[in-house]
């Protein structure tokens, strides 16, 4: 019995000695570590010291400059977005004639937001031949058809791009013969056998704070019009749908963000993470040239473009750190954006 226990005790010995040996073994380089965390700790007093010094963190060569300083004598590459945000340079397509172009035009006119400049590139194109540019942010079709170009725009979507399709519709427009793929595919569309309705248009009570359609919304009574001024809360558009029985083709009224008051049609609908989770469109039923519907067109552009600001666009193959600085603005509109900078190495 007493040899027993001779060898139970051995194997404790072992195995206590086995892990002690692996805690050892676990135990990261403390050279490595603290040199990740200091460059960690050095970033966020960074931000923070340039925060305080008042940098305007949309513009990119302000930035640039400052970080190039403030990691002088480094190796260290960086990146900096910012998140969250209302993109302050959005580059729009439109594919459409003389007057569509002027509707669009007058409504992105560049405006000041939080304290920054927001501004639209917009370039007419031929509507006869759309072609799905990377090179804009935003791409926006009128009566250009849309049958056979369902790959090119899931692609397009696939790199977080945004379509807007204003147009009104008819129930022959749902046809597979027709745009009927694209419309309930892309768009979230489906044609309603309920009656037609006369009333005012609302932005739909089911949309919270929080929510993917909020953001237009939100936007929409910030954004100012062309006197400068806001749009109060609660705002009633006229009637601008002819004869459309257009709803989501979920029934999701989160996304339908404009309706009818007595009925469920609608005459905006949103839809994101349209293809591989990246994506936005909006379907937008056409209408008159009011000082309303301008406002909501920028709304919604907006929304379409993304919400996230590359700053400082650096490849690297290697991380090292990504460190968040959390900074609110909200002179004309609540917007809690994360800026992140990232660190790496370049090769």
């Amino acid at each position: 019995m007493k040899g027993f226990w001779h060898v139970v005790e051995a194997g404790i010995v072992a195995v206590v000695a086995f892990l002690v040996l692996m805690q050892f073994y676990s135990i990261p380089d403390i050279k490595t570590d603290w040199g990740k965390t200091r460059l960690v700790v050095q970033s966020r007093d960074i931000l923070y010291s340039l925060d305080r010094s008042g940098i305007n963190w949309f513009n990119a060569s302000e930035v640039s400059e400052r970080l190039r300083f403030a990691f002088n004598n480094s190796n260290v590459v960086y990146d900096l977005k910012i998140e969250n945000a209302v993109r302050s340079d959005i580059k729009v397509a439109c594919f459409c004639n003389d007057s569509e172009y002027a509707f669009i035009s007058s409504a992105l006119r560049p405006f000041v937001l939080n304290g920054r400049d927001i501004d639209f590139t917009v370039i007419k194109q031929e509507p006869s031949n759309v072609i799905f540019s990377e090179l804009y942010d935003v791409i926006v079709l009128f009566d250009s058809p849309l049958k056979g170009y369902y790959s090119s725009m899931m692609s397009f979507l696939s790199s977080d791009k945004g379509i807007m399709l204003i147009r009104d519709l008819r129930e022959e427009d749902f046809s597979e013969q027709s745009d009927g793929k694209e419309l309930k595919g892309i768009f979230g569309l489906e044609w309603s056998s309920s009656p037609e309705s006369a009333s005012a248009l609302v932005f739909s009570p089911a949309i919270e704070e929080g929510m993917l359609a909020y953001p237009v919304v939100r936007n929409f009574y910030a954004f100012p019009n062309s006197s400068g001024q806001r749009i109060e809360s609660p705002h009633v558009f006229g009637n601008f749908i002819s004869g459309e029985r257009v709803v989501q083709k979920d029934g999701d009224m989160t996304r339908s963000v404009l309706v009818q008051q007595d009925s469920n049609h609608s005459a905006l609908i949103v839809n994101a993470g349209v293809s591989n989770g990246l994506g936005r469109t909006a379907w937008l039923s056409g209408g008159p040239d009011t000082e309303d519907r301008r406002v909501l067109m920028k709304a919604v552009i907006a929304w379409l473009a993304g919400d996230t600001e590359h700053v400082i666009d650096e490849k690297m193959s290697k991380q090292l750190a990504v460190v968040p600085f959390i900074k609110l603005y909200n002179k004309d509109m609540f917007e809690p954006v994360e800026i992140v900078l990232t660190l790496g190495h370049r090769y």
